[in-house]
């Protein structure tokens, strides 16, 4: 007999509460913004025209070939060419540094797996936070760190913040990562090129 999914914790409890909440709210005529995970609304975010004529081409010419595990060569060239423009003294990427991934959350994956390889740390990340990272983070074995921003200041990271999380980077040896995501979910803040340079600065002096 097959097992039943236990949807207490996690993603299935996540979005099973959304489902529960939606009918009833509109039933009362009330209206709500939902900041979860989701997708585009196809009314006001169409996919372009070249996206799908080549989606189109390719379903009637049967070309479904397996893709470079790290995405076309010609699209991470590309890539690679158009961020170097905001390099300086002549540096430049190449696509062996480019790797294309399906959505931030894979791309968030490899990059935690590459950075815990080794070892099981803990990571430290700002909350509130996309549902996904923390998940991501538990897979991998290791222990998400949560730094709480406050709400009355914007969720900005302040020098408070940064305080905290630099007292929390000298006691603890085991934090391998910081992860600090830009603009932030859900409020779509932007973090000033201030405060990565300052979120940078405490990274490399303790070798996180």
């Amino acid at each position: 007999m097959r097992k039943k999914r236990d949807i207490s914790v996690g993603f299935m409890r996540y979005f099973s509460i959304i489902e529960e909440l939606k009918p009833k709210v509109l039933q009362n005529g009330l209206e709500y913004i939902h900041l979860g995970k989701g997708d585009f609304d196809e009314r006001f975010f169409k996919m372009p025209l070249l996206f799908r004529q080549v989606l189109h081409s390719s379903i009637e010419n049967s070309y479904f070939p397996y893709a470079h595990p790290a995405g076309k060569e010609d699209t991470r060239n590309l890539l690679a060419i158009v961020e170097s423009l905001s390099l300086v003294d002549g540096d430049e990427y190449n696509l062996r540094e480019v790797t294309v991934a399906v959505g931030a959350t894979q791309a968030l994956h490899v990059v935690l797996t590459t950075l815990l390889a080794d070892t099981k740390g803990k990571i430290i990340l700002f909350e509130p936070t996309y549902i996904s990272h923390i998940e991501v983070i538990k897979n991998l074995g290791a222990q998400p760190v949560l730094i709480n921003l406050n709400g009355e200041k914007g969720f900005e990271i302040t020098d408070q913040v940064i305080s905290k999380i630099e007292n929390a980077l000298k006691k603890d040896k085991s934090i391998k990562a910081l992860l600090a995501v830009n603009p932030s979910f859900p409020f779509g803040i932007y973090i000033s090129q201030e405060v990565l340079d300052k979120l940078l600065y405490i990274a490399e002096k303790y070798k996180t």
